[in-house]
Formats: C-alpha cells, structure tokens, sequence
C-alpha cells in the first residue's frame, strides 16, 4: 500500500477516535499502527542532530510535504506508554 493510502486510513482513525494514536497492536487494522510507528521513527531520525544525519523517510522535499500532511491532522511524534509526551 502507498503511504498516501494508510494517511487516508489514519485520517479516518482521526476522525471517529479524535486523535491519531493508533495502537501499534491496533486489531482492527495492523498493519496501520506499524506504519504510524513508523512514520514516528523516520521523524526520529531526521531529528537527531548528534553526527552526520540519519537517512529518513522525511528528508528531502517529498518527505518534508508528508511531514506537513501529518501535522495537519494533528500527528502526534512522541509518544510514551501512558501516552503523548509534552503535550500538556
């Protein structure tokens, strides 16, 4: 499936849950909560600034549009057991 097609499934999980947290073991589809954990990882690399920079997924134009497209709907990049980290 084209990343185009699981951010059209992750709208939809938006728009009936409020939220984009998808449980990465997400029963009804699994496959989107991998990819949401993805897309948070591909974010983690581009941010390191320790070293030379990663390779991810969000470098570079067409990366940076997927990225914006994520935000937009409220993305949320970190997110830790009890849930999203600083988002108070």
């Amino acid at each position: 499936i084209r990343w185009e097609a699981y951010y059209n499934e992750l709208k939809t999980y938006a728009a009936q849950n409020g939220n984009t947290l998808v449980p990465q073991k997400y029963e009804p589809n699994p496959k989107l909560g991998y990819w949401v954990m993805q897309q948070r990882r591909q974010y983690s690399l581009q941010q390191e600034s320790n070293g030379p920079k990663k390779r991810s997924s969000f470098n570079g134009i067409e990366g940076e549009r997927r990225r914006q497209l994520l935000e937009d709907i409220g993305f949320v990049w970190r997110v830790g057991r009890r849930g999203p980290i600083g988002a108070c």
